[in-house]
């Protein structure tokens, strides 16, 4: 299982990470060290996720089509198939720029957004590392796919890869999981692996009109039913999950991320805003945090 990551993403952030955020979203991160998860299915995106099934699947089909020793591997991933879905999905959003006028206009009250810079320990993220089937969910940090043919291509790679595998473990013992109805499925190990990995890129894969966004994803899978919580929406309830990125003591080896700055969005107040933002985090926090103003010359007020 070496190459799993190489299925999804093509490679690690070599750069900070930003997420744009309100004025107490800003302030639980910088007080409690983590980020809000939120169910896939309450994104923006009003095809989040299906869009991405949606191309895997029809790879998978023809694939099994042509399917030969390995026809056995389709017809179990078939029986599976509802073994993880989009319920199941939540997401944390970052992206590569610090400063973009549709994030702040997009992501952030107007007046009050700030963005928040985070380094990822890159060694906490290596298939080594990640947590990917244990009884807590399984998450993972992906870049965005936007292109159509960079989709294909790794919906390819992905079947290819597990149905190859499939044939290398037919003869080991199969190995079960729980659902979310408490009952236990077994199946081999490729199969679940593949369904998992389905679900991963399924997240990923983003319409090309957001690809100005540059985003990547922190990905939850399958948490337990108590690690859910709800906020209100504008017209819903909306699922979430706390995920800490950065967990006290500052030594603890469960840490995945560090926060390195802040940038504060587009306000009419800037300097009274960074002077009050500093004297926050010298209360809140000992780390070194850089704090700076966007450069957009954007009035909402």
């Amino acid at each position: 299982m070496s190459e799993l990551r190489n299925k999804i993403g093509e490679r690690l952030p070599d750069q900070p990470l930003y997420h744009y955020t309100s004025m107490d979203g800003l302030m639980g991160i910088l007080e409690n060290k983590e980020v809000y998860a939120s169910s896939i299915l309450h994104l923006n995106d009003t095809k989040e996720y299906f869009e991405g099934v949606s191309i895997i699947d029809e790879v998978f089909k023809k694939k099994k089509a042509g399917a030969s020793e390995d026809q056995k591997f389709f017809d179990d991933v078939e029986k599976a198939i509802d073994l993880f879905n989009e319920k199941d999905v939540f997401i944390s959003s970052f992206s590569e720029h610090h400063d973009q006028l549709s994030q702040w206009r997009g992501y952030t009250p107007a007046n009050s957004g700030y963005s928040v810079g985070f380094n990822f320990i890159r060694d906490k993220f290596t298939d080594k590392n990640t947590k990917w089937l244990d009884t807590d969910g399984s998450f993972i940090l992906s870049q965005c796919i936007y292109d159509e043919a960079k989709k294909y291509e790794k919906s390819d790679q992905l079947v290819d890869q597990f149905a190859a595998q499939w044939l290398d473990d037919k003869n080991e013992p199969e190995i079960g999981l729980q659902t979310g109805s408490q009952k236990w499925h077994v199946a081999p190990r490729s199969v679940i692996f593949y369904l998992f990995f389905r679900t991963v890129l399924a997240s990923v894969c983003k319409n090309s009109s957001f690809s100005e966004e540059a985003e990547w994803r922190l990905i939850y899978i399958k948490p337990d039913k108590t690690m859910i919580k709800f906020r209100k929406g504008l017209s819903s309830l909306i699922p979430y999950m706390e995920i800490p990125l950065d967990p006290s003591p500052p030594e603890s080896s469960d840490k995945y991320a560090e926060i390195c700055r802040v940038v504060i969005g587009p306000t009419p107040n800037k300097d009274l805003a960074e002077s009050a933002l500093k004297r926050f985090i010298e209360t809140s926090d000992k780390s070194i945090i850089s704090v700076s103003q966007s450069a957009i010359p954007y009035r909402s007020w």
